[in-house]
């Protein structure tokens, strides 16, 4: 995650959890997991080094959970804002 993160968006993260792995598996049969961490910590200036691959956009968690279509990814989201909460 480390490397993925520091090649993605050119921070280092500092302090993270784990909140969710997730087995996909795809029509044709393959299967692959995927993890969903929260960073809350980091080094460095947050850079989009993959603008052909996806354009970063930064809104609330409550916005996201409203923009995002995917179950998976509101999830995801719940799970983030359950960790920030106070308490």
């Amino acid at each position: 995650m480390i490397r993925e993160v520091g090649e993605e968006l050119g921070i280092i993260p500092t302090k993270f959890v784990l909140l969710d792995t997730f087995q996909h598996i795809t029509i044709t049969g393959h299967h692959y997991r995927t993890a969903a961490w929260l960073i809350t910590e980091y080094q460095g200036e947050i850079t989009n080094n993959e603008p052909d691959k996806a354009e970063h956009v930064w809104v609330g968690l409550d916005e996201a959970l409203f923009l995002i279509p995917f179950a998976d990814s509101r999830y995801v989201i719940q799970l983030a804002k359950a960790k920030l909460e106070p308490g």
